[in-house]
């Protein structure tokens, strides 16, 4: 998908990878609170990666993985802040 170095990362790229990684789950996230807001108290759980909080310089150049796991973690930390006076809970699962 175009993916690089940031003079090379392509626009189709860039839009075609925030589409996968991060639209994918804030639709599934957003229907999620919908529904939840109406049962009480439940729990969300994104998958995100180490990429997300651990930037490695050999993989730093993969800048579009980089910016959606970074997108998630961010995503899910507001949500988090913002839907606990609804009991429901965020966290992301980020394995290696």
């Amino acid at each position: 998908m175009g993916d690089g170095p940031l003079h090379e990362v392509t626009d189709e790229g860039w839009d075609a990878t925030l589409q996968l990684n991060l639209t994918s789950q804030f639709y599934s996230n957003r229907a999620a609170v919908r529904q939840f807001r109406k049962q009480g108290r439940r729990r969300v759980l994104n998958m995100g990666s180490v990429l997300g909080w651990s930037p490695l310089a050999e993989i730093l150049r993969h800048l579009r993985l980089r910016r959606g796991q970074s997108a998630i973690v961010g995503m899910t930390k507001a949500a988090a802040s913002y839907y606990a006076a609804d009991n429901i809970r965020f966290n992301v699962v980020a394995p290696a």
